[in-house]
């Protein structure tokens, strides 16, 4: 009758109407049981992970005049459970599977002000670049940044005539928890952001939404810590300054920004300022990334020190990559201060997992 999995692409509730006449006689499913069975056309490797499975599911909606004893602003929504006020007669017990949604704070007058006057230029009509961007904003709650690239395709390279590339960031909410991940919205987001603006836009418009190209970035150093910072909880502390500052959800570094480039000597003072850092030597960057066929390439900004007429920075490949830091970086330690020329990293140290890359033909 309904499907709310959207082709089990999501949790959701499916809702069967079964016959009257189904068989119930089978030796291996004792009583008044009865058998469903799942099946597709395509690989089921394309499908979502099965978690659980339960029966008897209804979709609850808070209403407005309930009278419930909270202040929404101040709750922590991630706690609250459905409870049956009074208890209902036969009903042994309930148990919530998903959390809340759809719920959002009052509204105020900066943001009201906002949102109208970008109604007001774009009226509900995506034309513009800024358009598309404005409209999946403030539709998605759920995306934290947009790209809009006219012309732009990710699957073919060059000018794609006709064809619109929007490029989504998931919201993030706890930027520590984004260091060495690569957030993406699923499939089914992506569909739903496509249909609206599918709607809002002109019929000879080709709409693409994706996600972006995460590409990483490995700081390569030895460092001369302070008298006080000797021990090595400090070694740590460094790890973790290095990715909050390329972290692009964090405010310190150089932000949520498509197409970034990472410079070198932006990096290099940023650790050489740190208070607990005395001198910095040996510093470079691995750079790597993931074309189109999904083969993976290492750059070393060594190697592009060597070549005058290349950067050492580390420039993403696409217009829609972000660069996010590697969860571990190389750190040596030492007490002399000399300054050392950074070589090229070896396959000694190259990472398994991480940095380890193997090229082929």
């Amino acid at each position: 009758i309904s499907d709310d999995t959207k082709g089990f692409l999501k949790s959701g509730i499916i809702t069967f109407d079964l016959p009257k006449d189904i068989s119930k006689n089978r030796s291996d499913m004792p009583g008044s049981l009865y058998w469903l069975m799942v099946s597709s056309n395509s690989s089921s490797a394309n499908f979502c992970s099965l978690h659980r499975i339960k029966t008897h599911a209804i979709e609850l909606k808070r209403n407005l005049d309930d009278q419930a004893n909270f202040d929404a602003q101040m709750v922590d929504w991630a706690r609250l459970q459905w409870q049956p006020v009074p208890s209902i007669p036969g009903l042994g017990s309930i148990t919530q599977l998903d959390g809340f949604s759809d719920f959002d704070d009052n509204e105020q007058r900066r943001e009201l002000v906002t949102r109208v006057s970008e109604r007001i230029r774009h009226r509900a009509r995506a034309v513009t670049p800024w358009d598309y961007e404005r409209l999946v904003l403030e539709r998605f709650p759920y995306v934290g940044k947009v790209l809009c690239l006219p012309n732009r395709s990710k699957s073919t390279p060059g000018i794609v005539t006709g064809n619109l590339l929007v490029i989504v960031v998931p919201l993030v909410v706890n930027q520590d928890d984004a260091v060495g991940k690569t957030p993406r919205l699923s499939a089914v987001y992506l569909d739903d952001i496509q249909s609206y603006l599918t709607q809002c836009s002109s019929m000879f418009t080709n709409i693409e939404v994706a996600n972006p190209s995460y590409e990483w970035v490995q700081v390569r150093c030895t460092a001369v810590f302070e008298k006080f910072a000797s021990g090595g909880q400090f070694v740590e502390q460094l790890n973790t300054d290095i990715s909050k500052y390329l972290n692009p959800w964090q405010d310190v570094g150089y932000g949520l920004n498509f197409c970034q480039a990472i410079n070198r000597e932006d990096v290099y003072s940023y650790i050489y300022d740190l208070s607990y850092i005395k001198y910095v030597t040996d510093f470079s960057m691995l750079h790597i990334t993931r074309d189109m066929s999904g083969s993976y390439e290492l750059g070393d900004t060594v190697t592009s020190e060597m070549y005058e007429s290349e950067s050492a920075d580390v420039t993403p490949l696409n217009p829609w990559s972000l660069i996010v830091p590697l969860k571990r970086h190389y750190i040596d330690v030492t007490k002399e201060i000399r300054p050392i020329s950074p070589e090229i990293t070896g396959i000694r140290e190259l990472e398994i997992g991480s940095t380890f890359i193997v090229g082929g033909a």
